[in-house]
């Protein structure tokens, strides 16, 4: 450590201490433009089990200081807002009524003249049992990807959307809906017309 930050008073609830950033406006007066704060969660003594605190991330707009990103001292992590115990993650934001609203957007940057197939994708992760030696696996993917040799023209930005799910031991796509909506359910593939040429199976699918 070579910088300590060191709050003198006897920490309760909301006791904070921050690193604080400031500008200087056109008429030379300094002004905070964002901060950075260890926040107590509540009574602290000498007793370890009540030494807890969050870190928060704040940002100025409009000259009110506003929180940005929460982390609990559990390492529960809020966006735009604090967050609950129930998800690791939160992402708040106020959306516009009867609109849809993007809260999250993950962008492939990877481009090549030869790029069908070029798929961004959400990996979800599991861990198995074993009494020495437990490791995380694979356990499903949903998969958004490229139809085509995507390029500035619209008519070559063609995508298919997937889902993979675990199969002793290996992810399997079991489902793909491509760019004309058609839907396959299985290991079957879709032609260039976009006709299934795999059975698509209604309520509940054969062993």
């Amino acid at each position: 450590t070579f910088l300590s930050l060191i709050n003198g008073v006897a920490a309760t609830a909301n006791t904070e201490n921050s690193i604080s950033f400031l500008h200087t406006t056109s008429g030379g007066a300094s002004t905070e433009s964002a901060r950075i704060s260890a926040i107590a969660e509540g009574t602290w003594s000498a007793t370890a089990s009540t030494q807890d605190a969050a870190v928060v991330i704040s940002t100025i707009q409009n000259a009110i200081l506003t929180q940005r990103v929460f982390i609990t001292s559990d390492g529960f992590v809020g966006v735009g807002g604090t967050p609950g115990t129930l998800n690791s993650m939160q992402i708040f934001r106020a959306g516009t009524v009867k609109q849809n609203t993007d809260i999250l957007a993950l962008s492939n940057t990877g481009n090549a003249a030869d790029m069908d197939a070029t798929g961004t994708s959400i990996l979800f992760r599991q861990e198995y049992y074993h009494a020495t030696s437990p490791l995380i696996v694979d356990s499903g993917r949903i998969k958004i990807a490229t139809e085509t040799d995507w390029t500035s023209t619209a008519s070559t930005q063609n995508s298919y959307i997937s889902i993979s799910t675990c199969f002793e031991g290996n992810l399997v796509e079991y489902f793909k809906m491509n760019s004309k909506g058609v839907t396959i359910l299985g290991t079957g593939t879709v032609n260039t017309t976009g006709v299934a040429v795999h059975t698509i199976f209604n309520g509940t699918a054969p062993n």
